[in-house]
């Protein structure tokens, strides 16, 4: 009994390490291969929780060469998530020099008991962003860029909080999806869906702002990236949990949504780097920082809150948030000063914030 016991100890333990490592190199893989470790990079900071907790039984078991199989992925952990340099310098300039950024996924779906646009608005009060991002949104523009109609919870941005927002100049009336709200005008604004998709299911949006701060120019990107979709098998009445068609079922409906986004990233990610002026990437991911197409996207940008914020950071869900998948990401033209994840509920995501100054 005893050897059947430390079998499975031992098997289990090796299941684990496999795990922990396929979700440790998932943002280095491309989905197009081994997609599914994509998943374990959602998971990969509980993956790490427990490979660090081997350590406890194998010390006591003083089982020293599995011992230091942990102690060599505590390493890793620790290259992956002890911030190499955690530093914003929040008293670096004064407030004015500050650019106060916020980035929001923010559907109308989404019911609480609260009201949403008093709360929003308290929000953005709070914290005033001169930026703000809406994923999510729904706005219809006239062809000329101005707002033509708006859901009532927004329209307080505008009447209330002073904030601008437009559209491209198309020549035609339209809606929005991901949306770029501000203190000050942007100049030019186009949307994009990417790839296109006449059904607009299956595509990313994209809202590019450019414009000026401080005699400046620049560039901001609100962005929704494809999600792994509205329907899961714990949501449905009839869905059996163990019944393998179930799993197959939604495994085709992840590992296409998860491809789906590796292409979005691809074409976004080809538009940051043709900028030339300094960039300012705010939204919903719908990926993790340990995830390929996050990564992808990124590039050379510095994620703010890796850089400014403190403490977990999830912000999906925003009851119970187990993952960080909204992000703000700046070129280096920027410092970061602050950031930080709101511990507040208005949607089913937290709100991000950072402010950030220009490099000197």
């Amino acid at each position: 009994m005893r050897l059947f016991l430390r079998t499975v100890a031992l098997i289990t333990y090796a299941l684990l390490v496999g795990l922990f490592l396929a979700g440790y190199v998932a943002k280095y893989v491309h989905p197009r291969y081994l997609w599914w470790i994509q998943l374990l990079g959602v998971f990969l900071p509980y993956l790490s929780g427990l490979i660090l907790l081997t350590g406890i039984p194998l010390v006591l078991k003083r089982r020293w060469g599995l011992l230091s199989v942990t102690a060599l992925m505590a390493v890793l952990v620790g290259i992956r998530f002890i911030p190499s340099d955690p530093a914003g310098n929040a008293s670096a300039v004064g407030t004015g020099e500050r650019l106060s950024l916020m980035t929001l996924n923010f559907p109308q779906w989404f019911v609480y008991d609260g009201d949403r646009g008093e709360d929003l608005l308290a929000l953005t009060d709070r914290y005033r962003p001169d930026i703000l991002a809406i994923q999510e949104g729904w706005v219809d523009y006239h062809g000329d860029g101005r707002v033509r109609n708006a859901r009532n919870d927004l329209s307080l941005l505008m009447d209330s909080a002073s904030y601008v927002t437009k559209g491209p100049r198309t020549g035609r009336d339209g809606p929005s999806h991901a949306l770029v709200f501000s203190l000050f005008p942007f100049e030019q604004v186009n949307f994009f869906e990417l790839p296109y998709d006449p059904s607009g299911r299956y595509a990313a949006r994209v809202t590019r702002a450019a414009g000026t701060w401080r005699q400046r120019p620049l560039v901001v990107y609100s962005v929704h990236m494809q999600s792994f979709g509205s329907d899961k098998p714990w949501l449905e009445d009839n869905a059996s949990m163990l019944n393998p068609r179930t799993w197959v079922r939604y495994l085709r409906q992840y590992r296409d949504a998860i491809r789906r986004r590796a292409s979005q990233a691809e074409q976004l990610a080809k538009m940051i780097r043709d900028e030339t002026d300094p960039v300012i990437v705010m939204g919903d991911f719908n990926s993790t920082r340990n995830n390929w197409d996050f990564t992808w996207i990124q590039g050379e940008l510095t994620d703010a809150f890796s850089a400014a914020g403190k403490g977990w950071g999830g912000t999906y869900h925003s009851t119970r948030p187990f993952a960080r998948i909204d992000f703000i990401l700046v070129s280096d033209h920027f410092d970061v000063l602050t950031a930080a994840v709101p511990n507040v509920i208005v949607s089913d995501h937290r709100p991000v914030t950072a402010s950030v100054t220009w490099s000197q």
